[in-house]
């Protein structure tokens, strides 16, 4: 793939077995975040978490400029 992906499944989710699938096929750049659940909406915390990581991941790739002062915060703040 030409983008990177943060995927999220919940533990009971009927699509957990299949992300689990997609994260051992993909060899780009990729995050598969398992939280306790079934198939819903992530909790809030998983959903900064991939916004940052994908901000994160637009910066390494060369499509977003370097932010280092959101870098900064970001790494402070795990």
């Amino acid at each position: 793939m030409r983008f990177a992906v943060f995927a999220t499944a919940g533990t009971e989710d009927f699509n957990y077995l299949e992300l689990r699938r997609l994260d051992a096929a993909l060899t780009s750049s990729h995050y598969l975040h398992v939280f306790d659940g079934g198939h819903t909406i992530p909790p809030a915390t998983v959903a900064t978490e991939a916004i940052e990581w994908l901000e994160i991941a637009a910066m390494r790739s060369g499509r977003r400029v370097v932010d280092t002062a959101l870098v900064d915060t970001l790494f402070a703040t795990r």
